[in-house]
Formats: structure tokens, C-alpha cells, sequence
């Protein structure tokens, strides 16, 4: 069946210099790879709108402008075995999207200045460098997600398991945003992670990112935390990353290299090299909103030192449990300076 796949090469007279607006706010169902720059795109770069297509950007760039409201880069909805790779995606609302795509791959694609306004006066849906929403089984590998905004570098959103995020950069993404229908207009709100895995709904009817692979990447001057995970996040490794640097321009708070709210459970994080973050290295943290404890989530054989570079009004440790005494969680074999006291000598 390989052989019955049209491959496309788009060849353009362009309207600028080295660039065309022929694809923008297309939809493409055959492989392909661009042979220039596309852009600027007003609305939506490129739509992927069949199974097991590849989209090869060939080094280029798909771009929009740096206005808000241009909408999604590069995006493929409801589909299974999308490949997106090789090129620049930049100044979109969001860059890279699956939206309900399974068993796809994004790889060595540089996302830069997606930036999705949230304020009282304009708000788009977006805020992504590469995001996956209600995805499954799919690896997002040897990407650069570099100034993006407000909400990630890399975002894994609703039910999206059993992903594999691999030996990307995530770097730089500390935009602000006003928070909509809150507070004064102008006043702005930093949240901005170097990935997050959030869950949408309620506790009751929650869809969670679950099983997924963090592995292998460099997680550095973001604005808030260098990774998040949020409530009913459950069964995530957090392996081998590297994360420095994070969580300096935190407005409400300073932020953490590892931030794990309330009501996770089972999650590893080891291995990982967590050095000179604004406020906490790797914090366990139940909140006012989530004052469940996290249970049963392995904290072992992590190097964390030099935290606590700029923790604000809060206090700020190498190693700091939100739970009294721990709970059940589990902190073995980690190199660390300081450690907060949740009750007895659990941190180690």
C-alpha cells in the first residue's frame, strides 16, 4: 500500500523573497514537503486531513504574523499516523496541534513565538508551542519549543497517554497574559511552563494525561515551572531531564525545575538533573484549589542543588512534600542541599 501514496512537492513563484502564501489555510492529504517558506498565513498555516500522512517542511518555515488571532500552525484532527518534521513553526497562536490524533510523530521542528492572547479584551483558545490534545500513542521527539505562550512550551492536555516526550528543548516561554474576566485589565498573570500536563473538567468528570514518558529533555528559563502536573495526572515518568533556570518571572508565585499539585498519584520522577530554579527543585505541593495529598508518586536518584536561586515571598528548597510526613510518597537516593519539613525525615 506504501507505494500507492502520492508524495506532493509544492514548487512556488513567490510574493516575497524566498516565501509564498499558496498553502496557507490549506488542507493537505497526500505526503508532503515544502521546497519554500509559507507565510505570512493570516489565519491557519496547514491542515493535515487524512491518515498517515507525512508532512515534511523540508528546513522551511511556516509562519503567520505577530499579530493574535492567526490561528493554529501546523494541525491534524482526528487522525491516526501524522508525521510533522524538519522546519520552523512560528508566530501562530499555537504551532504544532494534534487534536484527537493517535500514533503520530512530531520531530526535530523548531516552534517559536506562538503566542495565543488571553486578556478581557481578545482571547484565543491557544497559548502552545506543540500541543497535544485528547492524544494518545504519539512521540514528540528532538523538537525546540523556544518563546511560546501563555500557557507551554509543550502541552499535553485532556486524555492524552501513553505519549513519549523525548530529548527536546523547551526554553524562553515566559509570556504573560491577563487573566480573562479577573482582577484589573493590565494586570498580568504568569504561567507559563516548559511542559504541562493538565487535566480538564471538574474532580468529578476529569480527563487526565496519563502514562506518558518525559524523558531526556532541557527544561530551562521558563517563566514558571520547568514541568507541571496537574491534578489527576496520574502514572507519569519523569526521566532524565535536565531542568535549570525555570520559574524567575512567577508573579503569584516563584517557580519549581518539578511542580506536582495535589490528587497525582503514581508518578516516578528519577534521574533528573534539577539545578539553580527560582523556588522549589522538585515540589510536591497540595494546594488551597487541590488540598488532596499526592500518593504514592517515587522521587529517587535525582540530583537537586542550588534551588531556592529567587523563591519570593514563599520559602524555597531542593526537595520540598506539601503532605505531612510524606504520605505515601516515596523519596530515596537524591543528592540535594536543602530540604523543607514536612513532619520527619522522609526527604532523602
Amino acid at each position: 500500500m506504501a507505494s500507492l501514496i502520492a508524495a506532493m512537492t509544492f514548487v512556488f513563484s513567490p510574493a516575497t523573497a524566498g516565501a509564498s502564501t499558496a498553502l496557507c489555510g490549506t488542507t493537505i492529504t497526500v505526503n508532503t514537503t515544502l521546497t519554500e517558506d509559507v507565510g505570512p498565513c493570516p489565519a491557519d498555516g496547514i491542515e493535515i486531513g487524512a491518515n498517515n500522512i507525512t508532512l515534511n517542511l523540508g528546513g522551511h518555515t511556516v509562519f503567520g504574523t505577530p499579530t493574535p488571532g492567526d490561528g493554529l500552525g501546523v494541525w491534524a484532527q482526528n487522525k491516526t499516523g501524522i508525521t510533522v518534521r524538519s522546519g520552523t513553526v512560528r508566530d501562530f497562536d499555537a504551532g504544532v496541534v494534534f487534536d484527537h490524533v493517535t500514533n503520530g510523530l512530531i520531530t526535530q521542528v523548531v516552534v517559536r513565538d506562538n503566542i495565543g492572547e488571553q486578556s478581557d479584551e481578545f482571547s484565543t483558545d491557544f497559548g502552545d508551542g506543540i500541543l497535544l490534545f485528547e492524544s494518545s500513542n504519539n512521540r514528540v521527539i528532538q523538537n525546540m519549543a523556544d518563546h511560546n505562550g501563555p500557557f507551554d512550551g509543550i502541552g499535553l492536555l485532556g486524555n492524552s497517554d501513553n505519549n513519549l516526550i523525548q530529548a527536546n528543548v523547551s526554553q524562553n516561554n515566559n509570556l504573560t497574559f491577563e487573566r480573562p474576566g479577573h482582577g484589573t485589565p493590565g494586570d498580568l498573570v504568569q504561567e507559563d511552563d516548559g511542559i504541562r500536563l493538565e487535566t480538564t473538567g471538574n474532580a468529578a468528570n476529569h480527563r487526565s494525561p496519563n502514562f506518558n514518558t518525559v524523558t531526556g529533555n532541557t527544561l530551562r528559563s521558563n517563566g514558571l515551572d520547568g514541568i507541571a502536573v496537574f491534578a489527576f495526572a496520574d502514572d507519569n515518568q519523569i526521566t532524565n531531564n535536565v531542568f535549570e533556570h525555570n520559574g524567575y518571572e512567577g508573579n503569584a508565585r516563584r517557580g519549581d525545575g518539578i511542580h506536582i499539585f495535589g490528587r497525582v498519584m503514581r508518578t516516578t520522577v528519577t534521574g533528573n538533573r534539577v539545578t539553580n530554579n527560582a523556588r522549589n527543585g522538585i515540589r510536591i505541593d497540595p494546594t488551597v484549589a487541590n488540598p488532596v495529598p499526592a500518593l504514592n508518586n517515587v522521587i529517587t536518584r535525582n540530583v537537586a542543588v542550588n534551588n531556592a536561586a529567587s523563591p519570593g515571598l514563599d520559602p524555597g528548597f531542593d526537595l520540598s512534600d506539601g503532605n505531612r510526613f510524606c504520605d505515601s510518597n516515596t523519596w530515596t537516593q537524591n543528592s540535594h542541599f536543602t530540604e523543607d519539613d514536612p513532619g520527619s525525615d522522609c526527604l532523602n
